[in-house]
């Protein structure tokens, strides 16, 4: 059964998905994310505009925010 991506849901990012990998985490409401004029996430090391049908706001239980591809995050 297929999960759905919403606000609340507790979630790991796989192994081999970078600096990220292996973090836990919940998914948050996208307007939690600041953002540049141009459309990318105004956090450290940024450089891409953000696809929201791709990718998920997540606050890791380190309380950093950043966003992750969706094919990249397990259910817990």
């Amino acid at each position: 059964m297929r999960r759905k991506f919403s606000i609340g849901a507790r979630v790991k990012v796989c192994g081999g998905s970078g600096l990220d990998s292996d973090k836990c985490g919940t998914i948050i409401d996208r307007r939690e994310i600041p953002m540049r004029g141009d459309g990318i996430p105004n956090l450290i090391g940024y450089y891409y505009w953000v696809d929201w049908n791709k990718e998920v706001a997540i606050r890791y239980d380190s309380g950093e925010l950043r966003t992750m591809f969706k094919d990249r995050l397990i259910f817990l």
